[in-house]
């Protein structure tokens, strides 16, 4: 077995340690298309290579892609293609949602509609030819569906302004990156934690953005590959506060304005939630679904609760196509109204009231 297989897997994905493939199990390839083809097997043979990367589509999309495919290989019995019905598909919901979920409990079923409609859509890709899949390639006369999963409401409150200046007082706690000294890693958490609130652009973005992104006028010009969805590129307004947060970091020598290791490699989202972890529990955080993403909801909240389109326009939301966002509204207009005077959290120190978080 390959070191990559004999890895052990993170600890909030418990269910996916029923999913590794056993030794001496072939890889899910085929030559030729056909209906005796396994669902597996088509999407090796012909989502992946022709609809993913000939697309060019995201590696986190064929990262998850790859992981129902193994989840369907388990617990549907991985019938060919021509087998698949609704009873196969049931089989395979009613065996998914017993597994288990990252917090103990069975998994959530918002989890189970998320793989499910992954499935739906490679499996789609073997039927009939639409006007919406014209790459389908007609191997089955009509996929079957997957019966109903009932999405769950899982809206988490945003971050309070005093839990981000805990948050920013603790900065010292993390010990990466770890080639910078303690006091540079200090101000490096300083500078996340600002910018990412005074931005809202969520932490994958944060840590791929580089020095070449930031115009003068103080708005970011961020490729659509490192945004979510990768459908537009975008523009992103930093006010002062986040301004100064990339100044104090400017002198770092990466090409990333937050350099995470040597030879600008972006930082991997679960050791960055490892370190934001260690500075939540000294600041006595206690927030079991929430992390960065919660210092976006805070700013989007504010701006949201006075104007809806400015929000969209923070987010990245604004609808493509819509006259009114993209043709009569500019954001370079609306966005600096209210991002320039967003609340600032206090630091959790004696005058408080007085002590803004600086923008260093």
């Amino acid at each position: 077995m390959s070191e990559a297989r004999k890895r052990k897997l993170p600890q909030t994905r418990p269910s996916l340690a029923l999913f590794i493939p056993d030794d001496g199990e072939d890889d899910d390839v085929a030559c030729d298309l056909s209906a005796s083809m396994t669902l597996p097997e088509f999407y090796e043979a012909y989502v992946l290579p022709v609809c993913r990367v000939a697309a060019g589509r995201d590696k986190k999309t064929v990262l998850l892609e790859k992981t129902a495919m193994r989840f369907w290989r388990k617990l549907s019995g991985n019938p060919p293609l021509h087998s698949i019905d609704e009873n196969t598909m049931a089989t395979f919901v009613n065996q998914y949602r017993q597994c288990p979920g990252k917090y103990g409990e069975l998994v959530s079923p918002n989890s189970v509609r998320k793989q499910c409609r992954m499935i739906q859509h490679i499996l789609d890709h073997a039927g009939p030819k639409t006007r919406r899949r014209r790459n389908a390639k007609s191997l089955i006369p009509e996929p079957p569906c997957f019966p109903l999963v009932e999405a769950v409401e899982t809206k988490r409150p945003a971050l309070t302004l005093d839990e981000i200046a805990r948050w920013w007082d603790a900065s010292d706690r993390p010990s990466r990156p770890s080639n910078l000294t303690p006091t540079q890693r200090r101000k490096w958490w300083r500078a996340l934690i600002t910018f990412a609130y005074n931005t809202a652009l969520r932490i994958d973005t944060v840590v791929q953005l580089e020095k070449t992104m930031l115009g003068a006028d103080g708005w970011l010009s961020v490729p659509a590959r490192i945004l979510k969805g990768h459908r537009r590129d975008w523009e992103f307004y930093c006010n002062e506060q986040a301004r100064s947060a990339i100044e104090s970091i400017w002198h770092f020598g990466s090409s990333l304005i937050f350099p995470w290791h040597t030879g600008d490699k972006p930082a991997k989202p679960d050791a960055l939630q490892d370190e934001r972890k260690k500075a939540w529990e000294a600041a006595g955080i206690q927030r079991k679904h929430n992390g960065f993403h919660g210092m976006r909801r805070a700013c989007l909240d504010w701006v949201g609760c006075r104007n809806v389109i400015a929000a969209r326009f923070i987010a990245g939301h604004a609808a493509a196509g819509d006259v009114l966002q993209g043709h009569y509204m500019n954001p370079r207009t609306i966005v600096p109204e209210y991002l320039d005077i967003l609340p600032q959290p206090v630091r959790s120190t004696a005058d408080k009231d007085q002590m803004l978080l600086p923008g260093f």
